[in-house]
């Protein structure tokens, strides 16, 4: 690719391979987006089993962090988390943002921790996702969370989506540097090597969205940038703030369950056993159901294969193309219930029920 022994990602202020932490500031936004999980070390990143491609630029010059988005583009990433802001547009930076975006790639960059409702770049570029911060109480973050008059999560238009940005716990570098000679003002103590709570800002916010991003990518790789944005900025929880900083507050669940389950399902049980299933999304969904005795009935919407009734047999199987309603309705001694959408297995269900 143009770069020698680049096997961890790309130094574009020192032109090296070795894209090694001198300042943290990257370590905690990568621990908050990808941290390893189920090891006892840290923290659980946002975004599991996600690969974090290293990516250093000087903050001072926009043409470096415009390099750091193609090569990341071009090696292949499928999410790049933004956690800075130029106070003017660069129109190099445009070109690239854009660049991405026709690629295929997630953008998503920290809206800004000054206070007011100005914009921020790459934050305020059409084809990137701007994150607010909001604190533990679900609020925008203001002065009285991050200590200084002139600090608070920007808001405004601009916003897509708030996330979680005080009293963030994340990763540190496991080396020392001068960030580990200033007090934390948290603990009252230095911070610490390795992980520590390291205060808030929307830097530390937008890496949970890209971690969730990777989350649901993760689930259907197909997805593209704007799905992506859609499914996050509409399955959110409320904030309070006077200023708007979004659609809500980042909820990874909501926006996973979404993703997973366009279908509505009901069991009630009794005598037999009554399932119903509807396919509110635009994807195929696959019902088998099997019981050991006796009888399945099923009726089905327009657009559902495989309805009913059938007797005696002892597997049911139908597929729902949206929009679709099948009910089921069984009787029996045992059975089960697997539902499918693109191979994955979203709902298995194992009923007992007696005549």
């Amino acid at each position: 690719n143009g770069y020698i022994d680049d096997v961890r990602g790309w130094d574009f202020d020192k032109n090296s391979s070795d894209p090694k932490d001198d300042f943290c500031h990257g370590t905690i936004c990568a621990g908050i987006a990808g941290a390893t999980t189920d090891n006892g070390i840290g923290i659980a990143g946002a975004g599991w089993n996600c690969t974090i491609m290293i990516i250093k630029t000087s903050n001072l010059f926009s043409s470096e962090t415009a390099e750091g988005i193609k090569y990341a583009t071009d090696n292949g990433a499928d999410i790049i988390s933004m956690s800075f802001g130029y106070s003017y547009p660069v129109n190099i930076l445009k070109d690239l943002v854009n660049y991405a975006y026709d690629k295929g790639v997630f953008l998503c960059a920290s809206s800004g921790n000054g206070n007011v409702p100005l914009r921020r770049y790459p934050a305020a570029y059409t084809h990137v996702v701007a994150v607010a911060a909001t604190n533990q109480n679900d609020e925008r973050c203001t002065p009285q969370d991050w200590g200084s008059i002139l600090s608070g999560s920007t808001y405004g238009h601009l916003v897509d989506i708030a996330a979680p940005g005080n009293l963030i716990y994340s990763l540190t570098p496991s080396y020392h540097l001068p960030f580990n000679d200033i007090i934390n003002p948290i603990t009252g103590k230095n911070f610490s090597q390795n992980s520590d709570y390291v205060g808030g800002g929307s830097s530390f916010s937008c890496p949970l969205v890209a971690g969730v991003a990777a989350l649901l990518l993760s689930v259907d790789s197909s997805l593209t940038p704007d799905e992506v944005k859609t499914l996050l900025c509409k399955n959110v929880d409320p904030y309070h703030s006077f200023h708007y900083i979004g659609a809500g507050r980042l909820n990874a669940y909501k926006a996973l369950a979404n993703l997973l389950s366009d279908i509505d399902i009901t069991i009630k049980g009794g005598f037999g056993c009554l399932v119903t299933i509807q396919n509110n999304g635009n994807d195929t969904i696959t019902a088998n159901i099997s019981i050991v005795s006796h009888r399945i009935f099923g009726e089905g919407g327009a657009n559902t294969t495989g309805h009913g009734p059938v007797y005696p047999h002892t597997s049911y199987g139908a597929r729902l193309t949206a929009p679709g309603i099948q009910l089921i309705y069984a009787m029996g001694q045992v059975g089960n219930l697997t539902v499918t959408k693109k191979g994955i297995s979203l709902f298995r269900f194992v009923f007992l029920f007696k005549e």
